[in-house]
C-alpha cells in the first residue's frame, strides 16, 4: 500500500520539497489523516479537506473539497471548470504563504464539521 510519504519520495527535485512541506504543514492539524486515493495525497477528517495534484510543468495544486464555498472568502482559489472544488497552485515551496494556508485549512476544517451541502449535477 502506497502512503503519502512514498508518494512524496517519488517526486523529483523541488516538487518533492513542495509536497513534503505541504504534507508536514497539513498533517499538524488535529484529527487530520492522510492517504493516497486515485494516486494522489488526500487529507481528511470526517470528509476530504483537500488533496494535492502534481503539475506536469512542476509545482502542485492544492485543491480544497468545499472550494466553491471557500472561494467566497479566498478569491485566489481557482475553480478551473470544477463545480465543487477550487485550488491554489504553488510552483515551489517558497511560494507557500503559510499564514494564508492556515486560514484556508481552518475554514476547510470548519466546513468539514458544519457544512453539508446538497450537490446537484448539471
Amino acid at each position: 500500500m502506497t502512503t503519502v510519504i512514498d508518494f512524496i519520495y517519488k517526486q523529483k527535485g523541488s516538487q518533492q520539497e513542495l509536497f513534503r512541506m505541504l504534507h508536514s504543514f497539513i498533517s499538524e492539524y488535529e484529527n487530520i489523516s492522510s492517504s493516497i486515493k486515485w494516486s494522489l495525497p488526500f487529507w481528511t477528517i470526517k470528509k476530504t479537506i483537500c488533496y494535492a495534484n502534481p503539475k506536469k510543468s512542476g509545482g502542485a495544486e492544492l485543491v480544497f473539497w468545499n472550494g466553491t464555498e471557500l472561494q467566497k472568502d479566498f478569491p485566489l482559489l481557482e475553480l478551473k471548470g470544477r463545480q465543487r472544488m477550487a485550488g491554489i497552485t504553488y510552483r515551489t515551496s517558497d511560494d507557500i504563504d503559510f499564514e494564508l494556508l492556515d486560514q484556508l485549512i481552518q475554514k476547510a476544517i470548519f466546513f468539514d464539521e458544519h457544512y453539508n451541502p446538497t450537490w446537484k449535477k448539471k
